[in-house]
């Protein structure tokens, strides 16, 4: 993955694209600093759920969901639920253990046709910090 690639939304919510009030978007090796303090609560029992942070990339400085190259998810709190792809590493990091996942999506129903890549956390949180940039940076070095 090449540094020049542009995270074009941050979302917390899986299927949404935010608006680019956020600084979005912008060149991975401009990214001074990327990290996310968060706490929730979680209210669902013997559901599916899935508590991550979703990064689109885009090759496009003027990007939308059809200009996206790369989703990565970083998976904090789950239940009942897995990540996409095949497990391709795994990582300890400043901010936990993560197993990376990686594979192509292509779903015309959802207009995915994207590489994703997933890091999941080993041991669940629902309250935290995660260096985006680390991984995003990771990946650059990796991927």
């Amino acid at each position: 993955m090449s540094s020049d690639i542009l995270p074009c939304s941050l979302g917390l919510v899986r299927g949404v694209m935010p608006d680019k009030s956020h600084g979005f978007p912008v060149k991975i090796k401009e990214i001074e600093n990327f990290e996310v303090q968060y706490e929730t609560e979680i209210y669902v029992q013997h559901q599916k759920y899935n508590l991550a942070f979703d990064v689109w990339l885009s090759t496009a400085f003027s990007s939308n969901e059809n200009t996206v190259t790369t989703e990565i998810m970083v998976w904090e709190d789950y239940f009942d639920f897995n990540s996409y792809g095949k497990k391709v590493d795994e990582i300890i990091t400043p901010f936990g253990v993560y197993e990376v996942r990686s594979g192509y999506l292509k779903n015309d129903d959802y207009n995915q046709d994207w590489q994703y890549f997933g890091f999941i956390r080993k041991e669940k949180r629902i309250q935290g910090r995660v260096d985006l940039l680390y991984l995003l940076e990771y990946l650059v070095e990796n991927q």
